[in-house]
């Protein structure tokens, strides 16, 4: 027997394993001390004896006979959620987010997220509790269920909870940086955050931006007239060879193309129906509002009195009229 050591004592210290020694014999019979394996599980120390036996111990211990080990519970504070064998596992139901209030009660597990158990609740029991990590937002599901995100690539909620980017036709969209931003299909061009054919696009044809006015069509990236109205004439698609108003050319101003009463126009001549005739001009003339002039005069249009007004060779028509209505004509 060692020095100091009783026939009942047990030698043991508090967190640590070591090797000790078993003092289990009766004061009655020899006191001879065996060496023991003594440990600490979860702030309790057991020590248990030299496996001299094989005879199994009680339910509830562990070891061998006559070396048992038997545990008597937790240390105050902490529960035995123990299952297996007689080995205890304390734990404290306060705090321990995996047997939060209960043995085996988990707190549930949340990505991106911490799950904690926290203070009681209005019922008396530990309430589990979820802190998103570093860099991620709580955005509530609809059952208001912790949802952690990160607003700055999330495109359910980028930038901030609830707010989805729409991916836009002929396209896709991504979250960055909390902005959303649009990804156009191969043979689509990005305008103002729509995804658009920049060939065929009126509203932005050949670049975003570029409208076709008057009529015209966008193709191959260029604004044109249909071929039943090819020519343009005043940004509006017209035909001069069967427009009233623009019969043979475009008018300018005062309507010097139009064929008023010597309609209509046919092949770009105005053909004298409605009550007046426009006569038919000699080679190297040209018609002026039913009037003949020369072939490299400029017909300006109808004076104040609503005959022909037109320049010479060599001059062309201002935008200016004399005390008579007739349009001055100023070198070319």
């Amino acid at each position: 027997m060692l020095p100091g050591f009783s026939a009942t004592s047990s030698l043991y210290r508090t967190n640590q394993l070591y090797r000790g020694y078993d003092t289990s014999a009766s004061t009655t019979q020899s006191a001879e001390i065996k060496p023991a394996i003594c440990f600490t599980i979860d702030g309790r120390t057991f020590c248990a004896g030299g496996f001299g036996g094989f005879e199994r111990c009680p339910v509830g211990c562990f070891g061998v006979q006559p070396n048992c080990v038997c545990p008597q519970g937790c240390p105050p504070g902490l529960t035995d959620c123990s299952h297996l064998w007689g080995f205890p596992i304390c734990k404290n139901l306060q705090s321990d987010p995996n047997n939060c209030g209960a043995c085996g009660a988990s707190c549930p597990e949340v990505a991106n997220a911490t799950s904690f158990c926290g203070p009681e609740g209005p019922y008396g029991q530990p309430n589990c509790g979820i802190v998103c990590n570093s860099g991620y937002t709580n955005c509530a599901g609809p059952y208001g269920d912790v949802t952690c995100v990160n607003t700055g690539n999330d495109p359910n909620n980028c930038g901030s909870c609830g707010r989805v980017c729409m991916a836009p036709a002929n396209g896709t969209v991504t979250c960055s940086d909390g902005q959303c931003i649009p990804h156009c299909n191969r043979g689509y061009v990005n305008c103002s955050g729509s995804c658009t054919d920049t060939l065929t696009d009126p509203n932005n044809c050949g670049a975003c931006g570029t409208i076709c006015t008057g009529g015209q069509k966008c193709e191959q990236g260029s604004c044109e007239c249909p071929s039943s109205r090819p020519d343009l004439c005043n940004g509006v698609c017209t035909n001069l060879q069967f427009d009233n108003n623009n019969c043979g050319c475009c008018s300018t101003f005062d309507g010097n193309c139009s064929c008023d009463i010597y309609g209509p126009c046919v092949n770009g001549r105005c053909q004298g129906a409605g009550g007046g005739s426009r006569p038919s001009c000699a080679a190297g003339e040209s018609d002026c509002l039913g009037e003949c002039i020369g072939v490299n005069d400029q017909c300006c249009g109808k004076s104040n009195s609503g005959v022909p007004s037109w320049c010479p060779s060599g001059y062309i028509c201002s935008d200016q009229t004399d005390q008579w209505g007739f349009t001055i004509c100023v070198p070319s």
